[in-house]
């Protein structure tokens, strides 16, 4: 029974931010890297850090 209580506390807590379930289980959703670290810093200045990176991605 400890053993069932600490894997549900490890589960909930890999997952304790809204939507974490659907990023890390649905295919679709895709993680790459974005090489332009200049374009985004210069982006990072008016934007936030996801915001430039998007649009970093997008124009490579």
């Amino acid at each position: 029974m400890v053993n069932t209580e600490i894997k549900r506390r490890e589960r909930k807590s890999l997952f304790a931010v809204a939507g974490a379930t659907e990023v890390q289980t649905f295919e679709w959703i895709q993680t790459r890297v974005v090489d332009n670290r200049t374009l985004i810093e210069a982006l990072s200045s008016e934007l936030d850090i996801g915001a430039a990176e998007a649009i970093a991605r997008t124009s490579s």
